[in-house]
């Protein structure tokens, strides 16, 4: 009787399961006569916001503010959002600014003691940026 009733109880839980993946379904939803409701977007990410005074940066890296700014992104989907969304033009400035700035921004990561200052994150993000584009940046030689 015991075998029996696991059965039963597994089929019950299939049935309920169905039922409620039809239910929530946007298909039933539209046969009902009812909208389904569509998740609203996040608020824009703080992120996306850099706060990146030139005055703040040395100024022999004053120059790559603003690609910093724009690609600068922590997070690494919004930086292919913001990546992909970018004209050839931004993208052929990024690379060729973080490439000219490469051992300069390397040198501030290598000799910063830590915690790294708060100018020096957006840009060592765009340079990840940098690498992720096609072609990608790379170091002179």
């Amino acid at each position: 009787m015991g075998f029996w009733f696991g059965i039963l109880i597994g089929v019950g839980i299939g049935i309920a399961g169905l039922v409620g993946l039809l239910l929530s379904s946007s298909w039933l939803l539209d046969r009902l006569g009812r909208k389904a409701v569509e998740p609203t977007p996040p608020e824009r990410d703080p992120q996306l916001d850099i706060e990146l005074r030139p005055e703040d940066v040395p100024e022999e890296l004053r120059d790559v503010v603003p690609v910093a700014r724009k690609f600068g992104v922590g997070c690494d989907g919004l930086r292919m959002e913001v990546i992909e969304a970018a004209s050839q033009e931004e993208l052929s400035e990024l690379r060729d600014l973080m490439e000219r700035h490469w051992f300069i921004i390397q040198k501030w990561i290598d000799y910063t003691k830590h915690p790294i200052p708060d100018w020096l994150v957006p840009i060592m993000y765009a340079r990840i940026a940098a690498e992720e584009i096609d072609p990608p940046a790379v170091p002179p030689k």
